[in-house]
């Protein structure tokens, strides 16, 4: 056989497994689709009987409303109609209707969607209600307005019956021919949906504040929800503060910031003491009129009525005991205690954190007292502190770092700004005792920082975000070099006051955190001129915080970069305080 028979009858074979093989593979396609066909089928019957057994039931319900007669065919378009207007409004999702209400700039147009139905009144409150920042007189006359309508509504609803499942039909007696034969009244259900109750959640008032207004906060139950309550500013508070703390007793957060009372102190405290809810107190209050035993019985009734207690914040705040502790009792649920520019006894006070405050998380005070006997009391019995305030604790020294980093392993935040007796000793022990520090102050502390400690501390705590060495003279373009290379999650820097620090600082900031740094703070940097500076900055993507010492009126490259930034963005100029 020639060679090219040999080669024809090779492609007859190939093409004869060729068509096998396709063969094979359209009997595997249609047994898929014959497998298919078959679930479709399964599936139609199983859709056929469910439809049949709703077919069914209905039959049943309609042959009982015939053999019943109660429901007439002009009420059952009357319903019809409500239904389809009910349906129409419930079209939107709850994000749309909020973007509508919050679009709308005329308070009655919010106060209109109120009465809409459910789901709209739900996300007016939110818009209009649920966070009211110093409210005007207008709107504590819709809430007495809104009051009175509920309590008629609340009246009528007691008078009529109410069925669950379907709007009743109220029929008249045959007696009063002259009214309407057809007359629908709404049931508790549809009464819900329709008007939702308003209840209100957080309120602030600053200091422009109409006492009239505090008498119906006492009676008004669209107040018995609320859970926030803030005071800013405001002076000669009525006595009636006092009824709208015991009408709020669900209240849960409470801020009284700079503001004087008609009362005594004494009587404030002792209404605050019923929270039993309270859970975050600020309380500034300034003017002082009991004495120390009194203020002592006061406090201690607080922490120990208000038992879920967790943030306490008595920032200059006088009408404190100054040598008898706040406490009194276990304190277990607090967390945060910050006591700044107080003129208390530390050796009475931290004894008491230390035995009634175990899992205390962020401690802040602020006192020449602080010493490093105290500095030890203390954390052996809050070992779960992770933010410490030691700002202007002058009197310690490295024995109370050294205390701080052999039971504090777990700190995240620490202020040592104006601790002017410790030493890179006492710093490189804490540091290496302490990886997890995110955040650390050290300004203000001259030649004690050097750009060792820096470089230490970048070694040591990587996780850092927020560093303060403002006016530490100590450090040079070196020691910010190793910061920046380092700490690779930097957020906010505070560089103000650095006397030998250049542009090259800078520069390395920039190239390694220009979409990170956040704030930065390089007022008072002598070396540093305003074109290097803008020019470098221009670079940083996410920065809305700076505070330097730039030329505004007269540098064209500053008024150009300032012009370009957006809204979000704050420049506050850097001012040497004396």
């Amino acid at each position: 056989m020639d060679s090219y028979g040999v080669q024809m009858k090779k492609k007859r074979k190939l093409n004869s497994k060729e068509d096998i093989e396709e063969l094979k593979s359209l009997r595997n396609e249609t047994i898929a689709i014959k497998q298919d066909t078959l679930h479709t089928i399964d599936n139609l019957q199983f859709q056929s009987s469910e439809l049949n057994k709703q077919l069914s039931k209905l039959d049943e319900a309609i042959s009982y409303l015939q053999g019943t007669g109660n429901i007439s065919l002009k009420e059952e378009t009357l319903k019809k109609t409500i239904t389809k207007e009910r349906k129409s409004y419930n079209n939107f999702s709850a994000e749309i209707i909020y973007k509508i209400c919050s679009y709308l700039e005329v308070r009655e147009d919010i106060i209109s969607c109120l009465f809409v139905n459910k789901a709209w009144g739900c996300e007016a409150m939110k818009v209009l209600y649920n966070d009211i920042i110093s409210p005007p007189d207008e709107f504590f006359w819709r809430i007495s307005i809104l009051n009175e309508n509920q309590e008629k509504i609340n009246k009528e609803n007691e008078s009529y019956e109410m069925d669950n499942t379907s709007i009743t039909k109220v029929l008249n007696n045959k007696n009063n021919s002259n009214q309407d034969d057809n007359v629908i009244h709404p049931n508790e259900d549809y009464l819900k949906k329709w008007r939702p109750q308003i209840t209100i959640k957080s309120i602030s008032f600053d200091e422009q504040l109409n006492f009239e207004h505090f008498s119906l906060m006492a009676s008004s139950p669209l107040f018995s929800s609320l859970v926030q309550l803030e005071f800013i500013d405001v002076e000669d508070i009525p006595a009636t503060f006092i009824d709208v703390l015991n009408h709020c007793n669900k209240l849960k957060n409470l801020r009284i910031h700079n503001c004087t009372f008609q009362i005594p102190s004494l009587l404030v405290l002792q209404a605050i003491s019923q929270l039993k809810q309270l859970t975050d107190l600020e309380f500034d209050y300034v003017m002082v009129d009991a004495g120390e035993e009194e203020y002592y019985n006061a406090w201690s009734k607080i922490f120990k009525n208000c038992k879920f207690l967790k943030n306490v914040i008595l920032q200059c705040c006088r009408c404190i005991p100054t040598t008898l502790p706040l406490f009194n009792s276990v304190c277990k649920n607090l967390r945060k205690l910050e006591m700044k520019h107080t003129e208390v006894n530390m050796s009475a006070y931290i004894p008491a954190i230390s035995e009634y405050c175990p899992n205390l998380v962020h401690l802040s005070f602020n006192s020449d007292g602080m010493t490093d006997d105290l500095v030890f009391q203390l954390v052996q019995g809050c070992t779960k502190i992770k933010n410490l305030d030691l700002l202007s604790c002058s009197i310690i020294t490295d024995k109370a770092l050294f205390t701080i980093a052999q039971h504090l392993e777990n700190l995240q935040e620490i202020r040592l700004d104006r601790c002017h007796n410790l030493t890179e000793e006492g710093f490189n022990v804490l540091v290496q005792s302490c990886p997890n520090l995110r955040t650390i102050y050290l300004g203000d502390n001259q030649e004690i920082i050097t750009d060792r400690i820096i470089c230490n501390l970048c070694k040591c705590c990587p996780l850092l975000h927020t560093v303060d060495i403002s006016n530490c003279n100590a450090i040079s373009d070196r020691g910010i070099c190793n910061l920046a290379r380092n700490c690779k999650n930097l957020r906010t820097l505070d560089l103000s006051g650095l006397d030998g620090i250049t542009k090259k600082s800078l520069w390395w900031i920039k190239e390694y955190h220009y979409n990170s740094l956040e704030k930065l703070s390089i007022g008072g940097c002598v070396l540093l001129t305003d074109d290097e500076t803008v020019n470098i900055l221009k670079y940083f993507k996410n920065l809305n915080y700076l505070s330097a010492s730039l030329d505004t009126t007269n540098n064209p490259s500053v008024i150009e970069y300032l012009s370009l930034q957006s809204q979000d963005f704050n420049y506050i100029p850097y001012r040497i305080i004396v």
